[in-house]
């Protein structure tokens, strides 16, 4: 759902197939952290320069019309709340906070960026950051990773916890192959105990977490739409199936709400 703000996506046809960063991978080693860190340092700014787009946009409205009660996201680049949603589930955290393992200090995302670049001065210029409105381009990367061709990865400073000064600093989102807290899934559970009806916007439904509340919901006796112009393994399950695209869609303001009055709408 993110594509028309100008971040790529994970599943589109025709993407190269790609392995973003795993959870152990980035906990095992410092040059894992090295990597991971130099190349976020140039895929950041697209994420936090993105605007929302139309469909965050109708959700949007349709929230302040009560239209739809709660929406949870997959995404971490928080565009729902650029559009002006109040009350999102982010599944998967959010990519403009950083955390400690350690201490579990808190760090804003810009704040940090500002200290990868005092600290790493060669990595300044050699990079174009990308600007408001900008495409993207074949270097980057889903959840603001970036491709370089630089080879200073080795030699990249990574900042210290700003509390501790021991802990590993990453960002507050969940990896692939990390876990979800206890606390978000309580808060969504909750919130799938009064659920009527199921809008499944752009996902994929690939992700383990992304299926689990589509069947809590569903038995929770909730119904299931799915708007999305390619299968998912949940169409089979669903009540109505929309395959046409979802920013022409919501340009018309066409909600599958009808359905009934308890939305809550899974995207990615």
């Amino acid at each position: 759902m993110h594509i028309c703000s100008g971040i790529p996506d994970y599943r589109s046809p025709g993407r190269p197939p790609y392995k973003p960063m795993q959870h152990k991978d980035f906990l095992a080693n410092i040059p894992n952290r090295q990597r991971y860190w130099s190349r976020s340092l140039y895929g950041y700014p697209l994420l936090a320069n993105a605007d929302s787009n139309q469909t965050h946009q109708a959700l949007a409205r349709a929230e302040e019309q009560q239209q739809v009660k709660q929406i949870i996201t997959q995404n971490v680049d928080g565009l729902h709340q650029k559009a002006g949603s109040l009350d999102t589930i982010n599944l998967h955290g959010t990519i403009h906070n950083t955390i400690c393992l350690s201490c579990g200090h808190s760090e804003s995302r810009q704040s940090l960026q500002e200290r990868l670049f005092m600290l790493n001065p060669k990595l300044v210029g050699t990079v174009k950051p990308k600007k408001i409105h900008e495409k993207p381009t074949a270097s980057h990367r889903p959840d603001g990773d970036f491709v370089s061709s630089t080879d200073l990865e080795a030699s990249f400073v990574i900042p210290s916890c700003l509390q501790c000064a021991d802990g590993i600093l990453k960002p507050d989102v969940v990896f692939f192959g990390g876990h979800i807290e206890r606390s978000v899934w309580n808060h969504v559970d909750k919130t799938l105990e009064a659920c009527d009806a199921l809008l499944v916007v752009g996902s994929s439904l690939t992700v383990p977490s992304a299926r689990r509340v589509v069947r809590t919901a569903m038995k929770q006796g909730a119904e299931l739409a799915i708007l999305n112009n390619q299968p998912t393994p949940m169409d089979d399950v669903a009540n109505l199936c929309i395959k046409v695209s979802i920013s022409l869609f919501m340009l018309y303001d066409i909600y599958i709400y009808q359905l009934s009055f308890g939305f809550v709408d899974l995207c990615i």
